[in-house]
């Protein structure tokens, strides 16, 4: 884990940006990777992410800061599961923000998936 290389990019990210880290390893592992270090919005968690969860707080933020709609943009590269799950996660979240708010908001969570 390069986590030194990793923090010393992170600290150059705009504060638009928030990075959210998941170790699905090694739950017990010990990390300089931490708000003191990196700023309050980036964050290394331990265990598997639960993507409607985080992609609907993320909508909601969004919401809240442009009631008119806006995106949430998600990169992903890694496993096609990963993917599938992410984009079915969104379809989840972008279904139950429009049944909220009548089939009037545009915010919805766009998910990219990039291939190297």
């Amino acid at each position: 884990f390069a986590a030194s290389d990793l923090i010393d990019s992170v600290r150059g990210l705009s504060s638009a940006f928030s990075l959210q880290l998941f170790a699905t390893r090694d739950k017990t592992v010990e990390t300089p990777f931490a708000a003191s270090s990196c700023g309050p919005q980036h964050a290394l968690h331990a265990g598997r992410p639960d993507w409607e969860d985080i992609l609907g707080t993320l909508l909601d933020n969004v919401h809240d800061s442009n009631p008119e709609g806006d995106a949430v943009g998600v990169f992903f590269c890694g496993s096609p599961a990963i993917a599938v799950a992410l984009q079915r996660a969104a379809q989840r979240v972008n279904a139950d923000h429009q049944y909220a708010m009548n089939g009037t908001c545009r915010c919805r969570v766009l998910v990219h998936k990039e291939n190297f």
